[in-house]
């Protein structure tokens, strides 16, 4: 992907950020009825983000243009975008189908399973800040889930070992056993599409007027 980038400077791409505001009004919202206190939030935009876009949100304080330097909570941001687009990227790359043989069934490989200590320790950490806890809209996919099963199904695999020997005892195969784990989460998210589709087309008819009246996100 770096490489079609670079070799194509002149193509634009123009990053819809009604996906992210939809996103983060939902968790605002949650955090509001979830709280006894209503809570307060500021937000700290990197450089190139314009502050137009988060101006209808739940913000008492709204700053552009931050140099990261100057703000660790960009800098932990910007290392977890790292961190999280490349395990996506490389956990997608090697279960992608396959249009010439479409009756291969693809598991992530084993070598993806060949931890070491800081690596499944990263893992468990990962589990602990993104999906240790109890919100519906901390984490907030695109319009298709299965790359973000993929990452959430792995991470949960791994964290349910206590500790980095239990995991490097196993003599199981771990590729099989995340795949469990894997369909669990998605049969729960594909049964929650089907239901929100079915009640969105009986209240509004249409995905176009649930989305103008930003009832659901847009497409």
């Amino acid at each position: 992907m770096t490489n079609q980038i670079n070799n194509n400077p002149s193509d634009n791409y123009n990053f819809d950020w009604r996906k992210v505001t939809f996103a983060i009004d939902l968790w605002q919202t949650e955090q509001i009825v979830e709280s006894e206190d209503k809570p307060n939030y500021n937000l700290f935009l990197d450089e190139g983000i314009k502050k137009e876009y988060f101006e209808d949100l739940n913000f008492e304080l709204i700053e552009e243009e931050c140099d990261s330097s100057q703000y660790v909570g960009i800098r932990i941001a910007d290392v977890l975008v790292v961190l999280i687009g490349n395990l996506l990227n490389n956990l997608r790359i090697n279960v992608m189908h396959d249009n010439s043989a479409p009756d291969l069934l693809k598991r992530v490989p084993i070598e993806h399973y060949q931890l070491d200590d800081k690596q499944f320790t990263l893992m468990k950490t990962m589990y602990e800040f993104i999906y240790n806890d109890d919100n519906k809209y901390g984490l907030i996919n695109d319009t298709y889930f299965d790359e973000s099963v993929n990452m959430e199904s792995f991470i949960v695999y791994i964290n349910r070992y206590k500790n980095f020997k239990e995991y490097n005892d196993f003599k199981g195969n771990h590729s099989e056993e995340h795949f469990k784990i894997y369909q669990k989460i998605f049969n729960i998210k594909f049964s929650e599409a089907y239901e929100n589709e079915k009640k969105i087309r009986n209240s509004f008819g249409k995905y176009k007027k649930a989305i103008e009246e930003k009832i659901v996100r847009p497409l």
